[in-house]
């Protein structure tokens, strides 16, 4: 048995808009920043930047869409430079799963990896956790990516 569903849930995409804003932290001596547009017209925008030893390591173009099976995140990875990770027309694939008030969990859509779930959880004022679970493995405290709201 998964330990998070695999079947997409409908939703609402405005279930997510606690996820709007700017998100500041730390992975290490690193600086990671994650920034979250507000629902409207069936999308969700988000950015991801990752900073090593003051430069950028890489960042993600992410958004969410309201789709006929329910939420979808989808990912894509550059280097510095807008150098692209994933192939052209690919992406990383994303559904939602599980929505809560303050808990949103995905499952990755690629039936030749290993079960893959990526959640997002404001569970404390002001505070964003976000990290990805696999099937049989224990999610480490310093695997999580802890954020702080911040303004612009």
């Amino acid at each position: 048995m998964p330990i998070y569903p695999t079947q997409a849930q409908q939703a609402s995409l405005e279930a997510l808009s606690w996820l709007t804003g700017a998100w500041r932290g730390h992975k290490g001596l690193d600086e990671i920043d994650e920034y979250w547009s507000y629902p409207a017209h069936g999308l969700m925008m988000g950015m991801f930047r990752w900073v090593r030893e003051e430069k950028p390591w890489f960042t993600e173009h992410v958004t969410i869409t309201q789709e006929p099976e329910g939420l979808i995140l989808r990912i894509k990875h550059f280097n510095p430079g807008l150098v692209g990770w994933e192939e052209k027309e690919e992406s990383v694939k994303f559904c939602a799963v599980e929505l809560e008030p303050a808990r949103a969990v995905f499952y990755r859509l690629n039936p030749d990896k290993p079960d893959l779930w990526m959640l997002y959880e404001h569970l404390e004022p002001g505070t964003l956790h976000s990290y990805f679970a696999q099937e049989g493995k224990e999610v480490a405290p310093e695997d999580k990516f802890v954020y702080r709201r911040f303004s612009l």
